[in-house]
């Protein structure tokens, strides 16, 4: 029997996708492709779709970012001044940019669109409304279980937003307009609340930290929901209850965020300081960590540096941390130089009272004296040898200390006023 001649079959080269090897549909359709490509496909399609209506270029996503929620800086703008909230937390407010322009439309992901939700909604009023927006919407309907519904100028009562009557400040009627803040519910529908964040977006706070987590911390900025710290964003050891300088900005995705990056946003909205002198003292928030020292923002709006030695000698500093320090150095571009470190006269007394502490604590006399090396002086005191000497040289001349043989002892009188100020202390 002779077999019929066929044409060869088709078979599609082999692709690899992640650990998956996969051939593409030949020419009767054989393999598939494994369903992340398939969905990557679709997110991709709908972007475009999206896009094209909307007559601007589709978002480029990155997988991480998407996968973290949270991606790059968007520039700020420029133009600022300090002002205090009411909670006592200090903000720099710089020109908030129009947060109708946006680089792309919200993806669906996003948007919440995949499932029925109005996030990205207004295209009818050319506003594309996104999470972390603050609006000034219309109450247009009401529902006395759950609040009202907010017109998102869609035309559609379907993408109207809820304002829960739970996130309302004040009543609210059909026909008002108000002020809320847009976020989404655990079923990614577009919500509002009228708690709104004390910062906009480019702006600089100073704000507390909930928590911590492995990608990053969340920081409450006074709104709904705490708003997300890269990991990536963070400086030094941030842990929950601190505050921190951040400034608040939008990823790639669209979706807020704040990074503790501040440095260059202060120099630029800092003033010079005006009518200080040396002696003076400040207080200010460190906002940046040098391998040389400590920049602050102080209450007045002025930036000051503290060098690392003119630090106390063992203690840790860290970003956010309130200091009061003393102005040794006013520059000519207006900025300070600090210390933390007691002028010389308080110092000699703080230093004395030092070496009495001690010598009453070891029955009136301790191992150290005008030779004793400075390596340990300063473990043991975290004083410098100079400093050492100079308190010692002051319990000797007041007659409350004698030295011999490599010992430093207290007189009768040093004794006496060793107790005194134990009393005094108590």
């Amino acid at each position: 029997m002779v077999k019929k001649r066929t044409e060869p079959e088709y078979r599609a080269p082999l692709r690899k996708s992640g650990t998956q090897t996969w051939r593409p549909g030949g020419l009767r359709g054989e393999g598939t492709a494994p369903r992340p490509e398939i969905e990557k496909a679709k997110r991709e399609a709908e972007l475009k779709r999206q896009a094209n209506a909307a007559g601007r270029q589709p978002a480029q996503h990155d997988r991480k970012s998407e996968a973290a929620g949270f991606g790059a800086l968007v520039p700020q703008a420029d133009g600022a001044a300090v002002q205090h909230v009411a909670q006592g937390e200090a903000v720099i407010a710089g020109k908030r940019p129009d947060s109708t322009v946006l680089d792309a439309p919200v993806p669906a992901a996003v948007a919440g669109a995949a499932t029925g939700s109005n996030a990205g909604a207004g295209a009818a009023t050319g506003r594309t409304y996104q999470p972390g927006d603050v609006v000034k919407l219309t109450a247009v309907r009401e529902d006395p279980d759950m609040g009202v519904f907010l017109d998102a100028g869609t035309g559609s009562t379907d993408d109207d937003i809820l304002l829960h009557k739970l996130q309302m400040t004040a009543p609210v009627q059909v026909g008002d307009q108000v002020e809320v803040y847009l976020y989404l519910d655990p079923k990614r529908r577009l919500t509002a609340s009228m708690h709104l964040p004390r910062l906009r977006e480019g702006e600089l706070g100073y704000a507390r930290v909930i928590d911590v987590k492995k990608i990053g911390g969340f920081v409450d900025l006074g709104a709904e929901r705490g708003v997300f710290l890269p990991y990536t964003e963070m400086r030094g050891h941030v842990n929950p209850g601190q505050h921190v300088w951040v400034r608040l900005y939008r990823d790639k995705t669209g979706r807020q965020a704040v990074t503790m990056r501040v440095d260059k946003d202060m120099a630029r909205l800092a003033k010079p300081a005006e009518g200080l002198k040396r002696g003076d003292r400040v207080t200010g928030t460190i906002y940046n960590i040098t391998n040389e020292g400590f920049f602050l923002i102080t209450n007045e709006k002025n930036i000051g540096f503290l060098h690392r030695s003119e630090a106390p000698a063992g203690r840790r500093l860290d970003f956010g941390e309130e200091l009061t320090c003393r102005v040794i150095f006013v520059r000519e571009d207006g900025r300070l130089n600090l210390s933390l470190r007691e002028q010389k006269e308080d110092a000699l007394m703080s230093d004395s009272e030092l070496l009495l502490r001690t010598m009453q604590a070891r029955n009136g006399r301790m191992p150290y004296d005008d030779h004793t090396t400075p390596e340990i002086l300063k473990t043991k005191f975290g004083l410098t040898k100079a400093a050492f000497k100079r308190a010692l040289g002051h319990l000797m001349k007041q007659g409350w200390a004698t030295q011999a043989e490599g010992w430093t002892a207290l007189t009768e009188a040093g004794k006496a006023q060793a107790e005194s100020l134990a009393q005094q202390e108590k």
